[in-house]
């Protein structure tokens, strides 16, 4: 499909995932077992992408353009959050605002061979997220601001040097040009 039907197909998914989501209670380990579970299942849903296309240089009117569209749509978010209470801010504060911006630019100008190599790859980083939001809820009520913050991005940090060693270790044996997403 084009960029528009795939996004018209996925902002439902993401609604309908979200409004699930808000019937569970909030807590913050229950949270983490979620977010693990999807990280480890989305990948596996891409398609294999056996080989890369070229890339294409994003030029400088396209960047601005891609700018705007994240700012908008973080704008947008950040507004019905405020006025939609915890349980929905904290979904809206996930809203695929980054994932978007990417997906739709990229798919407009690379393709989607390459969207799918991309969502794939990008679960992966979101690891160091979730250890990010799950350290920082549960070393708020404990600590002060900055030592939360800071514990919860050295955890995030670690998280993400892991998953890059893990990432070079699973893909050092798939033959050059090929990116498995079961893999990643």
């Amino acid at each position: 499909m084009s960029w528009a039907p795939s996004l018209l197909l996925a902002l439902p998914a993401w609604g309908a995932t979200a409004f699930a989501l808000s019937l569970l209670p909030s807590n913050a380990s229950l949270s983490l077992v979620v977010a693990l579970v999807a990280l480890i299942v989305a990948p596996r849903l891409f398609p294999a992408v056996r080989a890369m296309p070229g890339t294409h240089a994003v030029s400088t009117t396209e960047l601005g353009y891609r700018m705007l569209a994240g700012a908008v749509l973080t704008l947008v978010v950040t507004v019905a959050a405020g006025s939609l209470g915890s349980n929905w801010s904290g979904l809206l504060a996930v809203f695929p605002v980054l994932g978007i911006v990417l997906a739709v630019f990229s798919h407009r100008t690379q393709g989607p061979v390459f969207v799918a190599a991309l969502l794939s790859a990008m679960a992966t980083g979101l690891y160091s997220f979730a250890s990010f939001c799950f350290a920082l809820s549960m070393a708020l009520p404990q600590m002060g601001l900055p030592a939360a913050f800071a514990v919860a991005v050295a955890l995030a940090v670690t998280v993400q040097v892991a998953t890059k060693r893990h990432l070079t270790r699973r893909t050092s044996g798939v033959a050059k040009g090929a990116v498995q997403p079961d893999q990643l």
